[in-house]
């Protein structure tokens, strides 16, 4: 797959519920309360065009980005576009 424009293939797992040792279920949303919208991923594939630029984004990268901006791929499970304005912090 090869994104285009300035679209990032980002590896992303959806949250789900947990439960804790008292046997509590906890929704994903109650513990990202802090960070709101942001979301953690891995960039698996980038725009050849974007590598090059002075402030790149490389596949392996762990990326935040805002979790309401992202196209799902329905035939991928765990990637997700974002496009490079949404991506808020590169690790």
């Amino acid at each position: 797959m090869k994104p285009q424009n300035s679209l990032i293939l980002v590896e992303y797992k959806q949250e789900t519920e947990k439960k804790t040792e008292a046997g509590i279920y906890v929704p994903p949303t109650a513990e990202n309360n802090a960070i709101g919208f942001l979301r953690m991923g891995t960039v698996i594939a980038v725009n050849r065009k974007e590598e090059t630029e002075e402030h790149d984004i490389k596949p392996g990268d762990k990326v935040y980005f805002n979790k309401n901006a992202i196209t799902t791929i329905p035939t991928e499970k765990d990637n997700v576009l974002v496009r490079k304005e949404d991506i808020y912090l590169v690790l």
